[in-house]
């Protein structure tokens, strides 16, 4: 398998360990190395060395949130870009 991971801290650390649980892993991606995305929400992240994600010593997914930093944060709703065929329907982008 090769997971891909675009979406942060949590999705990184459950790869991680998909990935260490499953016999045909072969490569993870990862769009950033190390804590370089929402370091004030999550104060621990999944470990790199060397370009490798490395298993956490901690239990759990090994990461964790800080509740107090995401109240600067609040939930905003939107919607993302939706692409539309001359029909008018939907379509995959």
């Amino acid at each position: 398998i090769v997971p891909h991971n675009p979406l942060g801290p949590v999705s990184a650390a459950a790869c991680l360990h998909l990935d260490i649980a499953t016999d045909n892993f072969a490569v993870q991606e990862a769009g950033l190395v190390g804590n370089a995305v929402l370091d004030d929400l999550f104060p621990v992240q999944t470990p790199y060395e060397n370009g490798y994600m490395l298993a956490p010593s901690s239990p759990g997914l090994g990461i964790e949130f800080n509740e107090e930093a995401a109240k600067a944060y609040p939930f905003k709703p939107m919607h993302g870009p939706r692409l539309r065929r001359s029909d008018g329907s939907f379509t995959n982008w």
